[in-house]
Order: C-alpha cells, then structure tokens, then sequence
C-alpha cells in the first residue's frame, strides 16, 4: 500500500507523522484504517539524478506515537520511480486480438483468485476465438474491449458489454491493471471509458461483479457504484462469492 508523505513532517527521531492532507487523502481513497505494523510504502514526487519526473519511494511500518500514527521508514529502501509520461484509453480493434490476448492473460497470472476464468482455459483459445472477444456493434449483442496505455505499453483493461438479457444494461468486466500502473488513475480512466460507451449506445445503467472487500469494490464505489444486494458463488468456488453493483447513468458524473 502506497501513502503519500512529507519529508518535513518528520518528528524528532525521524519518523513521519502519517496526517498531512496527502497522507488522509489516500487512506480515504483507499478505505484504510491504519495499524500499528502494518507496511507501508511511502512517496512523494521528487525528480530522479537525471531530472526525469520521478516519485521518491521509502519502505516504512506504521506505529503510533502516543495518540497518532507515524511511519518508521527504512532509508535503505529509498527509490526514484519515474512517473508516467502519457497515459490514454482505447478501444481494441478487431484486428488487434493478439493484443487483448496478451493483457487478458497477464491479468490472469497476476490476479487468478479475482477472475472467473483461469489461464489455462484461455491460453487455449484459438485466434478466431480471441478475435471474436474482441469487439462487436451487433445489435443488441455489441460489446468492446478498451485497453490503457502509459508511454504506449499496455498496462490495463476492461470490457464493455451489453448485457443479453436487458438491452438497456451495460456490464463492465475483466477490469485490470498492471502492478506497475496501480495508483496513478488508471482503473478509474478505464471505468470511465465504459460508462461512455455505455451512455453512448443509448444504455441507461451499468452492472458488474466484484469480489468484496477489495480494491476493485473501492474503485467503483469511487466511481458511484452501489450495491444491488445480489450476490452469487464466485465461478468455480463456492466458498466464495462475488456481489452485483450498479450505477445509473443518469446520475453518473
């Protein structure tokens, strides 16, 4: 987990009190409260030695200071990350399979217990298959898959759907988003591009499921989504379950 920090909010033994605006502002986004032990990595914009845009990473653990929390940061961890240049959001061609197939299968090897479909079963399609997963404008049938690009790799995706049951519904699926390119409003940018398509073809509502408790359920709650109260076992493991959400775009901003 990442948090923003201040180095000059560091107190008399050099550990940073964890409660400047930056800091807050990510723990609401985040929907955390913070433990004594928990690790943290802290940042802060800072150019690298060549001048390049640049955040400035330290690994820390939180522990408390009498009635506030304070960060313990390991300076042997100290590190320059460059901050992404240029970032956009389109829709894949048909033409472009090959490429849904690759982020679609990194997704699947990076996060296998957020997904109903594992990597083995999708390695296996053909590239027919994976070309008619690409996009569609059918009538009543129409769905498109938008990837996220940062410095033009592809670093995320989504699907947009219209749902085959309510010609008015569109679902968003198959969210993900690199580790590398977490934290810097790339799944928030991909959800958008959805909620258009959406709005555009006419839909008047959104659907999808996520697992509970995740930072995929913080993000469309950032984004408006509420509960339906419908749930159901996750694909492929009744232990778990994964809940409906929703969001009418009527009053979506």
């Amino acid at each position: 987990m990442r948090l923003y920090f201040d180095t000059n909010s560091a107190n008399a033994d050099g550990r940073y009190w964890l409660s400047c605006a930056g800091t807050l502002r990510d723990l609401e986004l985040l929907a955390v409260e913070l433990e004594a032990g928990m690790p943290v990595t802290l940042y802060m914009e800072d150019p690298d030695e060549e001048g390049h845009p640049a955040l400035l990473l330290v690994d820390a653990v939180v522990e408390r200071d009498g009635e506030h929390f304070v960060a313990r940061a390991d300076d042997r961890t100290r590190r320059h990350e460059r901050m992404s240049l240029v970032s956009r959001v389109r829709r894949l061609a048909r033409e472009e399979w090959s490429l849904l197939r690759d982020i679609r299968l990194a997704a699947l090897t990076d996060a296998p217990d957020q997904f109903g479909e594992t990597h083995l079963l999708a390695a296996r399609r053909s590239a027919e298959e994976w070309t008619a997963l690409t996009c569609s404008d059918m009538p009543g049938a129409a769905f498109g898959t938008y990837v996220a690009e940062v410095d033009g790799t592809p670093v995320g995706m989504a699907f947009a759907i219209q749902d085959k049951t309510d010609a008015a519904t569109g679902r968003l699926g198959g969210m993900w988003v690199a580790p590398n390119a977490r934290g810097i409003g790339v799944g928030m940018s991909l959800v958008r591009a959805v909620l258009d398509w959406s709005r555009n073809g006419g839909l008047q509502r959104v659907s999808l499921w996520v697992v509970p408790s995740t930072a995929a359920e913080r993000l469309y709650r950032r984004a408006q989504f509420t509960p339906t109260g419908a749930h159901k076992p996750f694909p492929g493991d009744d232990s778990r379950s994964v809940i409906e959400m929703q969001l009418e775009l009527g009053n979506a901003t």
